[in-house]
């Protein structure tokens, strides 16, 4: 997660924030972090991993919402 975190997404957004960002490309960046954070295999949903811990998620940032804003 920290990975993820700390190293891809900041990448993408600062990309994003330069260039126009098509809505098939933020779904298909999401698709790939959340396939290397199963390990390959897409085993929970996407709300299931952006909840809170105390929920049972992961604490996941969404991405759509960051480069919304």
């Amino acid at each position: 997660m920290t990975v993820i975190k700390s190293l891809s997404i900041p990448k993408f957004v600062c990309a994003a924030s330069l260039l126009p960002t098509f809505k098939d490309a933020i779904k298909e960046f999401n698709r790939l972090l959340f396939r290397f954070l199963s390990k390959g295999v897409d085993r929970a949903t996407s709300l299931s991993v952006i909840n809170e811990y105390e929920k049972g998620g992961l604490k996941m940032v969404d991405l759509g919402t960051i480069i919304t804003s």
